[in-house]
């Protein structure tokens, strides 16, 4: 159950519509050059929380 929660939390990005209407509602030429750098930091994020949920039943001596 936590693992869910930690999933559901890390938010994983495949298309930020929102960044990318904002930066086209303010003039920005090509909205969608923010993708690499979401796609990063998702994947980056999910592994941190997927680790730290890890470490943190190991410690606590319940299995994820």
């Amino acid at each position: 159950m936590i693992m869910l929660a930690v999933l559901n939390t890390a938010s994983l990005q495949i298309i930020p519509a929102t960044a990318a209407a904002l930066r086209s509602a303010n003039g920005a030429e090509k909205p969608m050059d923010i993708l690499p750098c979401v796609w990063i930091v998702t994947a980056y994020s999910v592994f941190i929380a997927v680790f730290t949920a890890k470490i943190c039943a190991k410690f606590s001596g319940k299995r994820v």
